[in-house]
C-alpha cells in the first residue's frame, strides 16, 4: 500500500493499492501539494494530473508521461526526469533547478517565470514553448529544439546553447551574457574564450 501525503498537513490525499508509485497510473488525479519528494515515479502516467505546488524535489520521473498536466509552482529541484514527456504542461513560476530533463518533451508547455537553473535540457524538444521570463541560468540547452519558443525576458547567463535550433524563437530583451553556441577551441592562459557566430544575431528580435 501506497500513501500519497500533503506535503504542507501530512494528510493523506490518496492510498493506492500498489507496492511501488513506480510505472503507477494517475491519469487526471487531483494531487494538489502532494508530497513526492525523493520517490520513484519512472514510467508513471500523470498526464491530465492537477498537480500545482507538489514537492517532486529529488525525485525519479524518467520516462514519465506529464503531459497536459498542471505543475504550477511545483518544487522540482534536482529531479531526474530524461526522457519525460511535458508536452502542454503548465509550469508556471515552477522551480526545476539542476533538474535532468534531456531527451525530454516541452513542446507547447507553458512554462513562463520558471527557474532552470543549471538544468539539463540537453536534446530536449521545447518547441513553441512559453519560457518567457524563466531563469536558464548556466543551463545545459545543447542540441535543444527551441523553434518559435517564446524566450523573451528570459536569464540565459552562462547557458551553453551548442547546436540549439532557434529558429523564430522571441528573444527580446533575453539576458545573455557569456552565454556559449559554439564548442570552444582550447584557450590560452589567462584569456577568456567567446564563441558567438554572427549567424546567432538573426535570432534577437
Amino acid at each position: 500500500m501506497v500513501q500519497i501525503r500533503n506535503r504542507k498537513t501530512g494528510d493523506i490525499i490518496m492510498s493506492l493499492d500498489a507496492p511501488t508509485l513506480r510505472g503507477c497510473r494517475l491519469t487526471g488525479a487531483h494531487l494538489p501539494d502532494a508530497d513526492f519528494a525523493g520517490q520513484d515515479l519512472g514510467g508513471a502516467d500523470l498526464s491530465n494530473a492537477d498537480l500545482r505546488g507538489v514537492d517532486f524535489k529529488g525525485a525519479v520521473l524518467e520516462g514519465c508521461n506529464l503531459h497536459s498536466a498542471s505543475l504550477s509552482d511545483a518544487e522540482m529541484d534536482g529531479a531526474r526526469m530524461s526522457r519525460a514527456d511535458l508536452t502542454n504542461a503548465i509550469l508556471v513560476r515552477a522551480s526545476l533547478k539542476t533538474v535532468d530533463l534531456s531527451h525530454g518533451f516541452l513542446r507547447y508547455a507553458k512554462a513562463h517565470e520558471s527557474d532552470l537553473t543549471s538544468a539539463n535540457l540537453t536534446k530536449v524538444d521545447a518547441s513553441l514553448a512559453d519560457l518567457s521570463g524563466a531563469i536558464l541560468q548556466k543551463a545545459n540547452l545543447e542540441g535543444c529544439d527551441l523553434r518559435g519558443a517564446d524566450l523573451r525576458n528570459s536569464d540565459l547567463t552562462g547557458a551553453v546553447l551548442t547546436g540549439a535550433r532557434l529558429v523564430n524563437a522571441r528573444l527580446s530583451c533575453a539576458r545573455m551574457i557569456h552565454v556559449v553556441t559554439a564548442t570552444p577551441a582550447p584557450a590560452k592562459a589567462g584569456k577568456a574564450v567567446t564563441a558567438l557566430p554572427r549567424a546567432w544575431w538573426k535570432f534577437w528580435g
